[in-house]
């Protein structure tokens, strides 16, 4: 797989997985922020998970989708598998991703984006 088709499925998946949960979070009053995990082998999808502040105050979307996916029967191991976050992660959940075993993962949208 290229560089832009990897995009391209990236995208898709922020579109058509993330974003449709970001939409319910928000108006909930939860943050845009979302994040998925899938496999390298073939992107395909694993778990897509967004913002979840309202119910905890450290489950940024990084930090719940983490927990999402630790909480599913017969989770792969992290080396077989990619992190994708909307937006460049703060520190708690860069660290998170890290602790978690990603040896990887994507963002589109940078810190200064956000302003």
């Amino acid at each position: 797989m290229n560089d832009a088709q990897l995009t391209a499925r990236l995208l898709n998946v922020i579109e058509n997985d993330i974003l449709p949960l970001t939409t319910q979070g928000v108006k909930t009053g939860n943050k845009v922020f979302g994040a998925a995990i899938l496999r390298k082998s073939d992107l395909s999808l694993v778990i897509a998970g967004t913002n979840d502040e309202t119910s905890n105050p450290l489950w940024h979307g990084e930090v719940h989708t983490l927990k999402q996916f630790y909480e599913m029967p017969d989770t792969p191991d992290t080396k077989e598998l990619l992190f994708l976050s909307t937006h460049e992660p703060c520190t708690m959940c860069m660290s998170a991703i890290t602790w978690a075993g990603f040896d990887n993962y994507f963002y589109f949208f940078s810190h200064e984006d956000l302003a």
